[in-house]
């Protein structure tokens, strides 16, 4: 075998065991609880708000590779591309919040805090994606105005 059939495979293996290992060092990062709400609780009562997202995250990106595949986006656009990410980023967010209106901001924080327990992310962490996703999403509407 030559490097180039080898190639994927070495960075798949390496990518997999630097995902095992930052997931190792952030498990003490992710939240257990929310005033007073144990995990378990926070993830059964938020459940459906989880799926939810977790099918508008796959679905958007799976609709933004179908769009930039069949060639409705042009392959070299960054901006189409931002777009996807933004809205792929953004709309889970939206499927959390969404049931929290006029319920107060703790219940909009305990949304996303099952939301980090179930993904196994720190909080911190998820703002920076958050974060990520506004900027593209931006970036993609601001250049598409052009």
């Amino acid at each position: 075998m030559d490097l180039e059939t080898l190639r994927p495979i070495i960075t798949g293996t390496i990518g997999g065991l630097l995902s095992l290992w930052l997931m190792k060092r952030w498990a003490r990062y992710v939240p257990d609880a929310y005033k007073g709400k144990g995990a378990e609780q926070l993830l059964s009562q938020y459940r459906a708000s989880i799926v939810v997202a977790n099918v508008l995250f796959i679905g958007t990106i799976l609709i933004g590779v179908y769009l930039f595949k069949a060639g409705h986006f042009p392959s070299t656009s960054w901006r189409h591309l931002f777009l996807v990410v933004g809205v792929a980023i953004l709309a889970p967010l939206a499927a959390l919040l969404l049931p929290a209106i006029g319920k107060g901001r703790s219940q909009a924080v305990e949304a996303v805090t099952a939301f980090a327990i179930a993904e196994r992310t720190p909080l911190p962490v998820l703002a920076i994606v958050v974060l990520a996703g506004v900027v593209c999403l931006a970036s993609a509407l601001g250049g598409l105005a052009w």
